[in-house]
Formats: structure tokens, sequence, C-alpha cells
């Protein structure tokens, strides 16, 4: 029994995670966003009563926690916190006002999360800032936008949920914040949400004595050391002897093989000797279950004050600064995992996860650098036994005390000696092999306490702050001993501790022995330091692919923990020297700021044009709304899983689902023999030939393509399974599976065995493809050739070329926070054989197709239905269709219905992202930067299946974005290869497209030596002399000129508006005195390298004809029906604005708009809205709200006549009342108050508009050379995007594009096992999208005013997909300081200020006339891949980016900065 928004429930699988029990008793604000606690969708919060637990409320993932973890305890959920029928919370009501939420699924998350924060704060517990005092009432602003670093968001960009829970914290004016409606001065904080006590927790069901039993499993609850090892005797004597030791349960999110089928499970975070942290005399000892946070938030403190010491350094700062002695580790503590992760994961746990996966532990690092030593317990050892003798003195041994969310010391009395066990180091624990008992269990860590002259330091190396495991990490311990006669302290001894990928491919971490025994004895000095770097390159043995950049980073770490030491001890160190060991300080990045700025309008156009509160907002909030995955199951409802290929590129030669069909629960095997073979394809109109089979026959194309599915009963559990069921184990998609944690059809499908013949090697990358001559015909949407002037006659007669420059980008992932099944496809038989289809959809026409197809049904006898999408980036564009159409075939041969999941796993392997870019340019170009000719290559892939994506079209004929180059040919290919179908993905093609281009124009600055802001203003298209001769305004012409495509090949010139945004952006973020200050800075700074640059967006777009449909009811009420699917872009609340506006032209001048709510949106359905066309393009919006607009205006008009006899009397509802009433009943002149419209064009016009659309960006960053690490300080997006219908939600969709940029240029990669074709990025452990600490520390967005588009709808422009690109800039940017950095190796290390500075050795400035420039080594050296200097590897990520600057030897920098003096 646990308590759950105050109600008592029951459970019957005590392994039943949390996430799925609250959503089977009907909890669905609970969502289940990646199963692995990464994405904190599923963030709730606890509170413990039983003694040992936390008494404040903490926030935990309930994805990872099983049920019988949490008995006794008080679960709420946002829907407890407040909801539409109780009245709704302070942090609901604040995301709605801040605009923070759009598609809506991770928002209930957010908001517990926020929620946490918010109480943390307010009961002075919210942290320090590396190790700093938080001021208690009034905490930091980092403290409190941390405690959203365990939550992701694809829709926002993060900055208004950050401004939510900022807008909580003391002090704060929320004025200074972002933009917001008006807020209730003094917020309700809801109404069941747990006292700050836990009061309000619930007291525990059951006698912890007695096991709970479930599942199959026994559990046990021991609260002692000794009834622990008597538990563990007693299963250890019984036949199979298994148990499963648990406490957070943190790790079953990574290591999903951690539930074998044991027969009994044992939870310790209740044992008390575990959940105490002891301060002995010269030791300070740590339960093995204490949590990560619980430790951090403990180390803040001062546990060594009773020892005296008054040593200590933090994280890159000089020591002497008052500071309590584990601050650092505390700080670097709080960057493990995320917030509800460290609130679970204990420090044993993570050791032993450390020693038996290779975990990338941070723990282990930072333990082993303070010299901790881990004690383990065995079954009914002399340390088990004397337990219950320690028991009578737990009240003074048991020294956590949790009050209000603070950790406070107490002192222990004195203790006898350790007691027996096995007590080993950190680091002979994580790699002990055989020297611990299989059977010991870890009770706690000891930490010397530190003495006077002890230093450490501690780094964490990862893609963001926090929320990501680490790809490096040091902890450094130095012994400092004064002398008397000097200020140069000896170093009596020396710890060095890396953690980093092994040559072996796991985990390691260890001492570099080499660089210790070069520190320990010496003088603290130049010449040891030196002698330590030259070293600790020896120590290291990196995995292959890694050793340029961690023996480097080694470096370079154990340089920014020493130089702040050797700086003040040695006062006379020589200029060169001095400035080489100017180290920057680290801490958390710095609170988000910004500014959100637009044209206001008049209240003749309201509502349209006002920021209004997104439509159902705080139903997504509260967790009310409904998405596909939240729909009940009807009666006899059946779950499917789909089976899956083992092989990419082979013959079936046979499927054996004998075993799966004997496993309790399945009910059948459905599969391409279900189907006749001419309907077994992913067949729709958009496809002209398709190929793709539903289920694969004859032969795989691909790693995980679906062979069908097994269906089995809906709420079958494997608990009773075993292991011997299963041949070769549990996988699914090529991931290994939790037993307790998954349903009878997953385990089924890994249960089906399949034969393969004739297995051949996979293609996986472009260049195989091409080697293999697997290119696809070529045709609009494969690629062509467009081509203006003679390009290589051009860049042969131009003063400078470049030739053979190579450039590739990878494939990122959608990452919607809802899964494609949240998207669940629902397939429910109606009647006549016809079929419902529940779908999260972008397109329900295409949905609708391929169901009817498969099925051999006609149109009409499939409803595809959806309300809302959880986020779809075009994922749900056509790859949807698969898992659907899958679904169908499977519920329409049973009859029954049938729901098919794909957990975020299974999505990320089976569903392709954007496609991989490869290419090759020439260009050649004056002195000044003006190209004169560009020749480009692109090679596309396509996977196994061509899936209609757009990227080779928008690519082929958008080359040259707003670039002026009169001579150009771009070549566009697509390829095949055996990988995933690749899809379109928000803005296709666009991004690479971007990447291209901007790095041609970055390559030709650097050529020429000259700033590429202006070489980028040099090339862009020009206005022309308006008006012109003939009175007509003129045009703007690009440079490919064939019509008839997607993108425009002029303009007129009035919508040209890029010269106007880029000269007030120019203005408006001071770039010319900022890019001085940027040179000034790099002069100065030897490791940190700023950039800083602006480069602009074009993007072709064009208004799809789309239906609506309007009812009035008698009540004055209102039901709209808008074609296309809410995603989050806001086209429900636009719908609603523009029929408000409409439909209020019916009253008299001055009567004001009517109310928002009078207006509901129906759900988007093929049986209302036939052929509502495709939810993307980014004008999916406008073509909605002008199909709304002309309808309402045909209902305004059928009205008119009644508000006229009512005269000045007239209002809504007497006005509906009255053409209710006119006629009898059977009046054939009866006024029928429906309206049924579809936009065929805007006013006048044949076809839908196309315009262009444009935006310009300016970012500038920040990179460490010694590590690699990069920082966005400052982004500035202006924007044409008209008059917007809601600038609110517009803003946001700015911000939130931007920031998916930001993954794409900086972090995302998809991964794939070269041998086998299978994706190993299949996961948010190893597929890393920006967090909330990763954007822009200053944020401003701006929407270019005083622009009209009459040709528009209401003269807007699109908006969801535009900013993306802009994310180039920040990409560029680094680039910059990338060639700050190599031309500091070249001319300023050790060199004199004098020395520094001049072009880079690659400028013009160096080449005779027509040269042909040389191209430098590969990015990241020896690729093969030429590149030009400072080109940086898409993503950008910190191995990309150190490899752009070179190697470099930091002991030889140092040695030779000492000669100069």
């Amino acid at each position: 029994m646990i308590r759950v928004n105050g109600r008592d429930v029951g459970f019957d699988d005590p392994g039943e995670s949390l996430a799925e029990f609250l959503r089977r008793n009907g909890d669905k604000s609970c969502k289940i966003g990646c199963g692995i606690g990464a994405c904190g969708a599923c963030t709730v919060l606890v509170t413990s009563s039983y003694p040992t637990g936390p008494k404040a409320p903490r926030s935990l993932n309930a994805c990872l926690a099983p049920v019988a973890s949490l008995a006794g305890c008080e679960v709420s959920t946002s829907h407890v916190l407040g909801n539409s029928k109780d009245g709704f919370h302070a942090v609901q009501e604040r995301v709605g006002a801040f605009h923070a939420s759009q598609c809506g699924y991770c928002t209930p998350g957010m908001v517990v999360a926020c929620h946490a924060a918010k109480e943390k704060a307010r009961a002075g517990g919210a942290g320090r800032s590396n190790g700093g005092e938080n001021g208690g009432a009034t905490p930091e602003l980092q403290a409190v936008e941390h405690g959203l670093d365990g939550n992701l968001c694809r829709c926002t960009g993060y900055r208004p949920l950050l401004d939510v829970v900022k807008s909580f914290a003391p002090g704060v004016d929320i004025e200074d914040l972002g933009l917001h409606s008006p807020l209730d001065a003094s917020p309700v904080d809801g109404h069941a949400a747990p006292a700050a006590d836990g009061s309000s927790a619930a007291t525990p069901s059951h006698d912890s004595k007695t096991p709970v039993e479930g599942g199959g499993k026994l559990w046990h609850f021991p609260e002692s050391l000794s009834e622990l090892s008597e538990i563990l005797k007693q299963h250890a004597s019984s036949a199979g002897g298994v148990q499963t030791i648990v406490a957070g349960n943190t790790g079953s999110g990574i290591y999903k093989e951690l539930w074998p089928s044991a027969s009994a499970v044992v939870c310790v975070q209740r044992v008390r000797e575990m959940r105490g942290i002891e301060c002995k005399q010269d030791a300070l000892v740590v339960g093995a279950a204490v949590t990560i946070a619980e430790l951090a938030d403990f180390l803040s403190s001062d546990p060594s004050a009773a020892a005296g010491s008054t040593a200590g350094g933090a994280n890159g700062k000089t020591t002497g600064q008052a500071q309590p002695p584990f601050a650092a580790m505390a700080a670097t503590l709080r960057r493990v995992a995320g917030t509800h992760v460290r609130n679970a994961a204990t420090i044993g746990g993570n050791l032993v996860l450390a020693r038996s996966q290779g975990l990338e532990s941070d723990v282990a690092t930072l333990l082993a650098g303070w010299g901790a030593s881990v004690h383990a317990n065995s079954p009914g050892s002399k340390s088990a036994t004397q337990a219950a003798e320690s028991a009578k003195i737990e009240s003074a041994r048991i020294l956590l005390e949790s009050l209000a969310g603070s950790l406070n010391l107490m002192r222990a009395p004195e203790q006898d000696a350790e007691d027996a066990g096995s007590t080993l180091g950190v680091l002979d624990f994580v790699g002990a092999g055989d020297k611990l008992d299989p059977g010991a269990v870890v009770t706690h860590v000891t930490l010397p306490l530190p003495t006077e002259g002890d230093f450490y330091w501690c780094h964490k190396i990862a893609p963001t702050y926090s929320n990501t495991h680490s790809i490096m990490n040091a902890a450094f311990k130095l012994a400092l001993e004064a002398r008397p006669d000097s200020a140069t302290p000896v170093v009596s001894s020396a710890t060095l501790v890396f953690g980093y990928p092994g040559h072996t491919g796991r985990r390691v971490t260890q001492r570099a022995s080499a660089a210790e025994k070069a520190l320990a004895g010496t003088e603290l000095s130049l010449d040891s330091l030196v002698a330590a770097l030259q070293a600790v390159v020896t120590d290291l043995s990196p995995a292959p692919d890694m050793q340029q950049y961690c023996r480097g980073t080694a470096q370079g770490l154990l340089l920014q923990a020493l130089a702040p030491l050797l700086r003040d001890a040695e006062r006379d160190l020589p200029p060169a020297v001095a400035r080489l060991l100017q180290i920057p300080a680290f801490g958390p990045p710095a609170p988000v700021k910004g500014s959100q700025k637009f044209e206001e309008v008049g209240h003749e156009s309201a509502p349209v044009g006002l920021p209004i509160e997104k439509d159902r907002v705080k139903l997504q909030a509260s967790g009310e709304a409904v998405y596909t995955g939240d729909i009940d199951m009807p009666l006899g409802g059946l779950h499917a899983a789909f089976v899956t290929s083992t092989q990419a590129r082979a013959s079936i030669a046979g499927i054996d689902p004998s075993a799966a069909l004997k496993l309790p629960g399945v009910v059948d095997f459905v599969s391409a023999k279900d189907i006749p073979k001419h309907r077994n394809l992913i067949s729709y109109s958009f496809i002209p030939q398709p190929d793709e089979p539903i289920f694969a026959d004859e032969r795989v194309e691909y790693y995980g393509q679906p062979l069908g599915v097994i269906v089995a009963t809906t709420q079958a559990s494997l608990g009773s399974l075993q292991l011997s069921n299963i041949p070769g184990g549990i996988e699914y998609f090529g991931q290994p599976v939790s037993l307790v944690l998954v349903a009878a059809a997953v385990a089924a499908a890994a249960a089906v065995q399949v034969q393969y013949a004739d297995i051949q090697q996979p293609i996986v990358t472009i260049q195989q493809a091409l080697d293999a001559g697997q290119v696809l015909p070529e045709s609009m949407m494969t690629g062509g050739v467009s081509l203006v002037g003679d390009p290589q006659g051009a860049i042969a007669g131009a003063e400078l070329s470049l030739k053979g420059v190579e450039l590739e980008s990878p494939s990122n992932y959608h990452f919607y926070m809802e899964p494609q099944a949240g998207q669940v496809a629902m397939c429910v038989p109606d009647e006549g054989g016809s079929m419902k289809v529940y779908n999260s959809t972008q397109i329900a026409d295409v949905l609708q197709e391929a169901v009817a197809r498969a099925l051999g049904l006609r149109l009409h006898d499939v409803n595809a239905i959806c309300r809302r999408v959880g986020g779809g980036f075009g994922g749900k564009l056509n790859r949807n269709v698969p898992v659907a159409t899958a679904c169908a075939v499977a519920a329409d041969k049973l009859r029954r219905p049938v729901q098919l999941v794909l957990e975020r796993r299974a999505d990320m392997a089976l569903i392709g992202g954007r496609q991989p870019m490869k290419v090759t340019y020439d260009v050649g170009f004056t002195r000044e930067g003006l190209i004169q000719g560009l020749d480009i290559k692109v090679w596309l892939m396509s996977g196994a299946y061509f899936d209609c994506g757009w990227d080779a079209l928008l690519i082929k004929e958008g080359t040259e974005l707003c670039y002026a180059i009169p001579n150009m040919r771009a070549d566009v290919k697509t390829c095949r290869g055996n990988l995933p179908p690749f899809t379109s993905m928000r803005a296709p093609g666009k991004p690479q497209l971007t990447l291209l281009m901007e790095q041609v124009l970055d390559s030709v600055a650097a050529a020429c030596g000259l700033d590429p802001t202006l070489v980028r203003e040099r090339n862009l298209a020009k206005m022309p002399e308006w008006p012109q001769e003939d009175g007509k305004e003129g045009s703007v012409q690009f440079t490919f000129t064939e019509p008839g495509g997607m993108a425009m090949t002029k303009i007129p010139a009035s919508e040209y508006t890029l010269p106007q945004l880029w000269r007030r952006l120019k203005d408006s973020c001071d770039y010319d005195n900022r890019l001085k200050e940027v040179e000034a800075f790099n002069a100065s700074s030897p490791w940190v390298k700023r950039g800083i640059t602006i480069t602009h967006s074009r993007f072709d777009a064009v208004i799809p004809s789309k239906p609506a449909a309007v009812a009035i009811y008698p009540d004055g009420s209102v039901l709209v029906y808008a074609a296309g699917s809410e995603v989050g872009q806001g086209l429900t609340t636009k719908a609603k604005q523009v029929a408000v506006l409409e439909l209020s032209r019916v009253l008299p001048k001055g009567s004001g708009p009517l109310p928002l709510d009078l207006v509901r949106m129906g759900d988007n359905t093929t049986y209302v809205l036939p052929r509502g066309f495709l939810t993307g393009g980014s004008t999916t919006s406008e073509g909605a709200c002008a199909g709304v607009r002309k309808a309402c205006q045909e209902l305004v008009g059928k009205l008119k006549p009644f508000a006229e006899k009512l005269g000045e009397k007239a209002t809504w509802e007497a006005v509906v009342t009255a053409a209710c009433n006119a006629g009898g009943m059977l009046d054939p002149s009866k006024v029928s108050l429906l309206a049924a419209s579809s936009n065929d064009a805007t006013e006048g016009a044949d076809v839908p508009p196309s315009y262009v659309l444009f935006g310009a960006a300016c970012s500038e960053v920040e990179i460490n050379m010694l590590t690699g690490e990069r920082e966005i300080l400052r982004s500035d997006l202006m924007i044409d995007c008209g008059r917007s219908i809601n600038p609110a939600i517009d803003i946001g969709q700015a911000e939130g594009a931007f920031v998916q940029g930001l993954g794409f240029y900086f972090s995302e990669q998809v991964g794939y096992d070269h041998d086998t074709g299978k994706v190993v990025t299949a996961s948010p452990w190893h597929y890393a999208i920006p967090t909330a600490n990763s954007i822009p520390r200053a944020f401003n967005v701006e929407f270019l005013p005083g622009v009209r588009f009459d040709r528009g709808i209401l003269s807007s422009k699109a908006i969801g997909e535009p900013p993306l690109l802009l994310a180039a800039s920040a990409f560029f940017a680094v680039q910059g300081a990338v060639r700050a950095a190599q031309q500091e190796l070249r001319h300023g290390l050790a060199a004199g200020e004098s020395q520094r500075g001049g072009s880079p050795d690659f400028a013009a400035s160096n080449a005779s006339p027509k040269s042909v420039l040389h191209l430098g080594a590969a990015p990241g050296g020896g690729s093969g891949q030429k590149g030009t200097p400072g080109m940086v590897q898409v993503p950008s990520n910190l191995q990309n980016v150190k490899g752009a600057i070179g190697p470099f030897d930091l002991a030889a920098v140092l040695a030779q900065g000492a000669k100069k003096g």
C-alpha cells in the first residue's frame, strides 16, 4: 500500500514501476518519456514516513522506482497539486502566464520539478553554488534554475520554464523576467501539496519485517544490517540463491538487464546503518544508502570544522578562500545525472555499478581522488553480527537529519575500531575482481577529514553541465607542506585520479602514478608542473579514437588545477609563464536572462496580435490534457510489440514464434503471412512506387526492421517467467530489457526465433553507399542539378580558390517527448469491418490512406483521430505510419482493439531522423571575399527505403540562401544504405544547407583574413533601386532561376527584409564594439577564446489548402474544426483567436471581442475534415486560420441581418437566439449555423501563395582550449514574421527552434555499429539533446517591427522552423573562437604581446595571385576529411572542438614560456 495523491492504493506487483502503476490507476499526468530517468516527464513528489527516509518532499523519476520501494510514502503528481476542478496550483498558473508549455507532454513533470525546486529554496536548502552559502531564504537563481536540470523539453527552448521557477525566488522582480501575462501577486500554492516538513506523509502500511510477495518475487525491507544479513543468508542457502539488492534503482534505467529473474528483492534504503553520515575524529563515514543529493547537501556545510582544517580549493579557484573543504566535491556531485536521479541514486549503488557495469561514474573518481575507502560486509561476517549491538546507539550514529531539506552535522561519540569485513580503496573496489566475496554488500564509504595543507580539485567534462554522463573526469588531492624559509610549499603527497573511456571500451578510473611521482616530494614549481604534464600523457590508455582528446585534456585538467597554486606560490614568474597560468574559473552556468520584443497591435484586431495564453495550457500543466497514449483501452483490448530483425542485410530463412506463443498472456503472432503480398506495403499517395513492407518477409534491409508483431493480453506481467523460457535472454530492438518492467508482448517478441541466410556487411555510411553504387535514380524528391553560369570557369579565373573542401553532417533524432506510441497507434475495429485509428500523427490523411490500403478498405472505412501531438518535428509525418499500420493489421486479424507502443529506445532504433549529408565544394573568390564561382556536390542518405524526405528537393532549389553568386552549381544525389529510413525533420534539408553555405562563406573569410560577418554582408543579395523607372517596386532575384519548385526564384523588393533586419540586429546587439571586445579578450586570454558572428536564414514557405468547419450552438458556444495537428505550435490557439476576431464582427462597433472561452476546438479527424494535408512546413497554422476565417465569415453573413434588427441591443447570445428561432422547425428558410470552408488561397489568388521569410542572429561563444568545453554567452535573434497572430506563441516557437538547432550544431549525433548496422545511440544516456543549462546565458528575440505582409493570412508569416537555422550563428562563432585558438598556438603562447595578433597563416596575404590555397588536415585528426583552418566537425562537441584546434603539448608550451622569460 502506498498513498497516492491523498488516498491509499494497494499494489499487486511490487516490481511494477511507479509510473506504470500511477497510469494504470488512472493518473495520466505522470508521462513516460524515456524510461531511464533522463527526461523528467514522469517526475513526482515523494515524502517518506519511515524513520530513515528523507522527511522533506523530494522529486523522483517514477519510471525508475518500483512501486514497492515507496510503500509507506506519500506520492504526489502534478494533478493533485492543482487541476481544473479544485483550482490550479501557482506553478501551473505561471506555466500558462509565462507561455512555458508548447506540446505539453513534458509539462506535468516540469510543474512538479518547479514546485520541488521552489519548496527546497523556501526551506533554505536549494543548494550552494560551488559550495558557497545560499543566503537562507534568498537562494541564488543558479540553484533554483538547477532544480530543472533533470527535465528535458524539446519545444520551448527552456527560457520561459526557467522564468517560471525563478519567479518564485525571493527578491526577484518578476518584471525583470521574460514575457508573461499579469500574475497574481499572492499565488496560491495548491490544494494537496505535501507539507515541507513531510507531515502529510503516509504511515507505513505494512510490517516491514513481513516480506511483500508479487510478480513471482519476494520483496524484503530490512531495517538493520543484522536483518539484512539474515535475509541474505536465508536466500543464499535456498535453491538458486538468487537475490537482487536495490536502493534507488536508478541503475535499471541504464542497465535494463539488472533485473534478472531473481527470486528475492531486498530494498536497503531503510537499513539504519546504511542511511547515516557519521563524523569520527579523523574521518567522515557515509552510509552506502545515502543519496548523492544528500551527500552533496551535507558536504556543502563544513563537516571538517571539528578537525580545525582551513585548507581547500574548489574547481579552479585558488586556495585560501572561505569555502568548506568539501565544496568542490559537493559542486561536482550536483552535476551527476539530474536532480531527480540524484534524489534517489545512492553512493553505494553508484560505486557498485562502476565496478560491475563500467558506469561512467563521477562519484568513484571524486571519492578516489579524496582517498576514500569502501567497506563491504558478507552475510554472517563479524560486522553484520556486531550491527545489532551497534543499533543500541543508533540515535547517535544515524547522523543524517533531514529537516525541511537541510542536512545538519551532529557529533558522534567515539566508536570502537573498524568493524570486520572487507575495506578497499575506491579504485581497488571498482576494479576488485575476485577480491570481494560475491555476496558482499557495500555498507559505507569512509572519507578522511581534511588536514592543514590539503588541496582538492575536481572537474567533470560532459556534453552538458548536468544530466549527461561524463566523457572524462578528474579529482586531485595534494598534501602541501609549508616551509618557514620559503613561500613555495612542498608537495608531500599527490593523488591524481582520472576517469575516461579505456582502450578496451570499458570505463577506466585510475591514478596517474607517473604524474604523482613527478609531483610528490618536490617543491611546487614550474619544473615540477612541467614534469607532471609530461608524465600524465604516459599514464592514460584511452580508447583508440579518444587518445588525442583524453591525453591532451588530461594535461589541461592538471594545468587548470595546479596553475592557481603555482601562481600563488611563485610571485616572480616570467611574464610569459604568468600569462600561461591565467586559468578560467569554473562554476554553474550563469542564470539565463533575455528580452522578447514585438510590435504591439491596436485593439481593433484583438484578440489577433495579442500574446494570449495557449489554448488549454493549464490542462497540460495539470496533466489533464489527453494524449493518444492516455486513452483507455476498450474492453478486450490487447497489447502488441514488434518482432524485429537482428541483421541489417540478409535473407530470412525462417521465423519460428512457437516459443513466444507458449508464454503466458500471448494471443497471436501477426506477420507478412497474414497480409496479401500486394498489400504488405507502406503505401500512400506521397510515394508513387512504394517498396517498404509492413513486415519483412524475404529479406531484411536494416537492423531492427519489423518482421511481425506479438499480441498479448493487456496487463500481463512477466513476473513468473523464467529466463530459460526465452532463448538468448531478453532483448528488444537490440537492447537488453528488464523482465520485471516489461509487458508480456515485449518479452514474447524477444522470444521469437529468426534464422538468416546470405548475411552481408551492411552499408552504413554515404561513402560505402557510393562505393557500392547505391545511388537512387534522380527525381524531384531525390535530387538533381541546379546550375547558373559557368562555376568551374569562374573558379579557374578567380584570384583565390579553395578546391576539394569536404564537409559532413550526421543524422539527428527528432526526440519528441511523446514516443511513437504515446503515438501509440491504438486501432479499434468497428462495425462492418471499418477501423478507428487513434494515432499521434502530423498527417491524418496519410495515416487513413495507408491503413485503408493495408486492410483492403475504402477511405471512408478508416477514421484517423488525433487530438494533440506530444511533439513531432517531422517524425510523426510518415514514420508513424509503419507503427499504426502494423497495429491495424493485428487489430483487423483478431477483430479486437490493439495498442502498439514503442518505448523510447525502440522508438529511437526504428524511427530514422534527419538525413546525413556529405559535401565537397570548390569556390573561387576575390581578396575582398566576393564569391565568383561555387561548385557543390551533395550526397544524402535515405536509409533502406525512401521515405519521401524533402531534404534533397529543398537543398537543390535553395542552395544559395540569400547570397548572390553569379556562377553556381548544386548537384544533389540521394544514396541508399542499410539503416532505418530517414525522414523529414524540422526544416528538412535547411540545417544541412545552412551549414554548407555558411561554411563556404566562413572558409572564404578565413582565407582572406577578414571578419566572416563582413564577408557575408558583401555577398548578400542587394536591394534593387526603388522605385524602378516604370514606377514599380522591382524585385530581388535569387541565384537559381528555374521556376516551378518549392523555392521562389525572385520576390518583390518590399518583401526582401533581410538587409533591414541585418542592420537593425547589428545595431541592437552592438556588434562592432563587441567584435573589438572579443579581439581584445582573445589577445589577453591564453586558454579561453571567444568568437562572435552573424548568420542569416532564408525559408521558402507555401500556405497549404486547409478545410475548416465551424458550428454555433443555440447557447452561443462555438465548436471549431481546423485541419492540422496541434503539435505545440499553437494552431488551436491561433484558430480560436481568428474565429473570435471574425465572429465578433457580428456585433456593433465598440462592443469588443467575444471571450475566447466561447470557442472550443474539435479533434483532428478524417471523418470531419478529409484532405487536411500535412502539419509541417511552418505554415499549417496560417492555412488552418485561413480556413477558419472563411467559415466564420460565412456565418457572420448569416448572423448579420439578425444583429442589424437588434441594433444597439445586439449581444452575441441575443443574435444567436434570434437566428435559431427564425422560422419554424420545418421552415425551409431556417438558418443553419454550420459552415465548412477551405482556404484555396489568399484573397484573389488561384493557388496557395508562396513567400520567403528571413531572419538573422548574432551569437557570442567561449571555448576552453584545454578541454574543448564551450558555452554560448549570448544570442540575439531578429526575425521577420510579419504581424504575428500570437507573439507569445511565436516567440516561444522561435526560441524552441533555435535551441533545437543548437542540438544539431553542438551535441546531437546518431551513431551506428558499422559491423551490424545497429543504432548505438538509442537512449538519452548516449544521445544528448540541449538541456536547460545549454542555452545562451543571454537570450534575446525581437520580431522586426513595421512589417506588413498583405499577401499573407492577416499579415502573418511562418515561424516554426526558420529560427532553427539561426543556430548556425553559434556554431560559426565557435569556429571563430577555434581560429583564435589556432592563432594563439602559432603566435601567442609563450610569446610577448607584440608577437600576438595578425592574420592567420592561411590568409590570402600569404597567397600569390590566382592561388589555390592548400587545405589543412582533417578536423579532429586522421579521418581523411579535408577541411579549412578552424573548421569544426558537426556536431561541435568537446572532442571535435579540441580536435579542430589541433594537438599541442602543454609541457612543451610551459617550458618554452620559461625559456622566453
